[in-house]
């Protein structure tokens, strides 16, 4: 069994050809091929759906079967088990895959297996030296093909042969440096089995925690920050942003985590990786924000007062107004996503999180702990006088509310289970309370801006009323939460 460690890179077709050009690989001896590949699975997916791959692939006139293990944790870089021997076409023999589990598994649905799609492309390698490592940079140019329907092939990969990971990173930021690149995270066997199904891009949720005891903090922050950044790239998808408001949303929240996540482990990081991550972070969650507070306004907090005063003149202006608005925000995302700077911030993050070096040895859950006590102390402290709150109070509360629950999630799995769900039960109402409040802040905030603060005041008044009723139901709430103990195992 091999360890594939690689990272995929997005080209432009226009630009592909200009690789040959980069000043690493000019004058270079490059190889090329032709390989063709078929995936096969059962009709429902079996393999798939526990991260397994199973291909058959001609090269240089000589068929190979790969196996291949889905990286756990995934992004920029992978990291996948593979098995890789000689066979033929349509022969199932799986004695050579050396994990038991993958071999059962491969057995057990060696009689359901079909040809789901093909991929036909053309490679062009080289090999290079680079730093203390050896890699090869592979330009692939092809289609993945099922049935009927094709999407077009158009990548680079760098796989590390031998030596250190940060070489691979070093040789991605090299390149990029010359090439409009991007790291991608969906492999071609993703792409194949989502054209094959006809399935489309869905907002993409944060996922459950998997950081265990045994890590350090520094390896716990590293795989929960490469959660947040799987959940930005599965929401990039441009071509969605003006159809559904819910990219935005979960884009957004992918931020919000990450920059949560380097408060939380602020004490063991450095402080110039929290300063400089923290700001660059931030200039594309406020570009994420402004998007995400039009579609609030316009699908959330308009609806209702349009529905209550259907006969007034000036509520269909203000949201023909935000509707505008709304366009050039979205318009704003997409150009942010498809600007070289974001995809630049992503290898530069992702290169800095594998480079991080461990401190002194620390139980995770005595740290995490004592980072939830503080936090916990300081929402605490700012929630001690409900009724004398102005609409600042209300915000700066709830961001530090939602970074206390977005802490608890990431330490779930060091957190008894029953006590985090009731801590949780009575933290969520308070948040949701604080998010509405927000809500119709902004939207006050929004619509002076579109009537350059001569808003209606029929609008104005709405809002304010509702804002007054919430403020009714947040003592109690805050009550409940006050009576719980922080969980702690």
């Amino acid at each position: 069994m091999a360890v594939e460690s690689e990272i995929k890179l997005a080209i432009p077709v226009r630009a592909a050809r200009q690789l040959a050009m980069h000043p690493l690989l000019v004058g270079r001896q490059a190889q090329t091929c032709r390989l063709l590949n078929a995936y096969f699975d059962t009709p429902e997916g079996a393999l798939a759906a526990t991260g397994l791959a199973l291909r058959f692939r001609r090269k240089h006139g000589k068929w190979l079967m790969t196996v291949k293990r889905d990286d756990a944790g995934g992004g920029t870089l992978t990291q996948r088990q593979e098995w890789e021997f000689p066979a033929v076409p349509g022969q199932f023999d799986f004695a050579l895959v050396g994990c038991p589990k993958v071999r059962r598994l491969l057995c057990k649905n060696a009689a359901h297996l079909t040809e789901i799609f093909t991929t036909h492309f053309l490679r062009r390698s080289w090999l290079l030296d680079h730093g203390t490592s050896r890699i090869e940079v592979a330009l692939d140019r092809g289609q993945i093909a099922a049935g009927e329907s094709m999407t077009p092939i158009c990548e680079i990969e760098l796989e590390l042969i031998d030596g250190d990971v940060a070489d691979l990173f070093d040789l991605a930021m090299a390149l990029q440096a010359e090439l409009p690149l991007r790291p991608m995270i969906a492999s071609k066997a993703e792409r194949g089995f989502a054209l094959s199904r006809q399935t489309e891009a869905k907002p993409f949720r944060a996922q459950s925690s998997n950081i265990r005891h045994a890590m350090s903090p520094e390896a716990a922050f590293r795989v929960l920050a490469q959660a947040c950044l799987i959940q930005l790239q599965r929401n990039e998808n441009a071509g969605k942003w003006r159809e559904g408001p819910e990219f935005t949303h979960q884009a957004r929240v992918a931020l919000r985590r990450l920059r949560s996540l380097l408060k939380l482990f602020a004490p063991i990081l450095p402080n110039e990786f929290v300063a400089e991550y923290g700001q660059r972070w931030k200039a594309f969650a406020d570009v994420l924000g402004e998007a995400r507070n039009w579609d609030v306004l316009i699908g959330e907090t308009l609806p209702p007062i349009l529905g209550a005063f259907a006969q007034d003149r000036q509520l269909p202006r203000c949201r023909a107004l935000a509707l505008k608005q709304a366009d050039c925000a979205r318009a704003a995302v997409e150009k942010m996503f498809a600007g070289g700077e974001y995809g630049k911030l992503l290898l530069d993050f992702s290169a800095a999180l594998f480079t991080l070096e461990e401190t002194p040895p620390l139980a995770l859950a005595e740290f995490a702990h004592k980072r939830l006590r503080q936090q916990a102390r300081k929402a605490r402290r700012l929630a001690h006088f409900p009724g004398n709150m102005k609409a600042d109070d209300w915000h700066q509360l709830r961001i530090e509310l939602k970074k206390l629950r977005y802490w608890l999630e990431f330490c779930a799995p060091l957190l008894p289970h029953k006590p985090l769900k009731t801590y949780l039960h009575t933290l969520n109402p308070i948040l949701q309370e604080l998010g509405l409040l927000n809500d119709l802040e902004t939207a006050r905030e929004s619509v002076d801006r579109l009537f350059s603060g001569r808003s209606p005041e029929l609008l104005q008044g709405w809002l304010a009323g509702r804002q007054a009723q919430l403020l009714e139901d947040l003592p109690l709430a805050l009550e409940n939460w006050f009576g719980q103990k922080l969980p702690r195992k």
